[in-house]
């Protein structure tokens, strides 16, 4: 089993599948593969875009994609708008900004803090732990960048809007 190693921190933060969930699944990421966390206002949906792309942000200056990282990790799509994104540190010069759709980022902590269980990691996860009490999955940020570059390729598209015709007779 892999596990982030114990001198590291990482960001614990929330995903839920259902806008009533009681308590939302914990996620944890290396904080190294964080750029920040940021408020959402509201995101730019973008026609033809993959599913996955919740839309476009701009932030100080930046333009941000904003994927939804529920169904890369084997979760239900989250129904409700970003109200935080935690963008993601770029991994190469010529690489967009990428900003991932979380309900509520709670925490950055030591890795130490996450003890390690035994449980099967799902698609996406290094490693599953327990933290304040809670299951938490701590994603892999290589293979979460894979899959999203997979996905980018291979996506169903979000539909065009309909153009409206004007008829002058």
């Amino acid at each position: 089993m892999n596990e982030i190693a114990s001198h590291r921190r990482v960001l614990v933060f929330e995903l839920t599948s259902s806008a009533g969930d009681m308590y939302p699944d914990l996620f944890a990421l290396d904080l190294a593969a964080v750029d920040q966390v940021i408020e959402v206002q509201g995101v730019s949906v973008v026609p033809l875009a993959p599913m996955v792309v919740e839309g476009l942000l701009t932030h100080h200056g930046r333009i941000v994609t904003v994927v939804d990282p529920a169904p890369l990790l084997g979760l239900d799509s989250q129904p409700f708008p970003a109200s935080q994104v935690v963008v993601l540190r770029k991994t190469d010069q010529g690489s967009s900004h990428v900003g991932l759709k979380v309900f509520r980022s709670r925490d950055i902590v030591p890795a130490a803090r996450l003890e390690p269980v035994q449980l099967p990691p799902g698609p996406g996860i290094e490693t599953v732990a327990r933290f304040d009490q809670r299951l938490v999955h701590v994603v892999a940020p290589a293979v979460l960048n894979t899959t999203l570059g997979h996905r980018f390729e291979t996506a169903e598209v979000r539909p065009q809007p309909a153009v409206r015709s004007s008829s002058h007779g």
